[in-house]
């Protein structure tokens, strides 16, 4: 189910990278940087069938830093499908604790409230196949 919530996250964060081709923010550092738009698909797949999970989790350091700091936003759908493509990657592919109910909150949180409930129903579904 997490992986199928999590994916439909992963197609609107590829409509806004498709949107926006490039994606400056300001690091902790105080200089600009271009997020790597490629980082939760990337992530996506290593959890989803392995890979360098060490590599992806680097490409992740300036990006969540500068996310708790203030230094990157993104409208909040989008915010909502990169944060829970992270803590997939992050249960899966890290081993690490998150918060499951969380995770699938943020997931239905990157697409429109109308659309939750039958999104959640259809992931269910899909879940069981």
């Amino acid at each position: 189910m997490l992986f199928a919530l999590v994916g439909e996250a992963l197609a609107r964060w590829r409509e806004y990278a498709e949107a926006v081709k490039l994606f400056e923010y300001q690091g902790t550092d105080g200089a600009a940087h271009s997020l790597d738009l490629h980082l939760p698909p990337d992530a996506y797949a290593t959890a989803s069938t392995g890979g360098d999970s060490a590599a992806v989790k680097r490409r992740y350091e300036g990006p969540i830093a500068a996310l708790r700091a203030g230094g990157l936003a993104f409208p909040v759908d989008v915010a909502a499908a990169f944060d829970s493509i992270y803590d997939l990657f992050r249960l899966y592919a890290c081993g690490e604790s998150v918060d499951e109910g969380a995770l699938v909150e943020r997931a239905l949180d990157a697409r429109p409230v109308e659309t939750r409930e039958a999104r959640f129903e259809d992931a269910m579904k899909r879940a069981r196949l």
